[in-house]
């Protein structure tokens, strides 16, 4: 498991399959979903790189996770 910045950033276009046929109201309401689930997993992937490096003094992550 690799900490990268593609598993940190969430994207998503107005052309995504998810999104369309949708009012721009309901759009933005189901993206916030899926910002809420993605994060949800981003901690999750997180914590899991953590726990696999735990032995180890400090884990250089290249990126910025702001």
């Amino acid at each position: 498991m690799k900490i990268c910045e593609d598993e940190h950033t969430f994207k998503i276009g107005p052309n995504n399959y998810e999104i369309k046929g949708m009012t721009l109201e309901e759009a933005q309401q189901h993206i916030k979903e899926m910002r809420k689930n993605f994060e949800a997993k981003y901690a999750v992937y997180l914590g899991h790189a953590m726990l696999q490096y735990q032995h180890r003094e400090s884990v250089v992550a290249p990126y910025n996770f702001g």
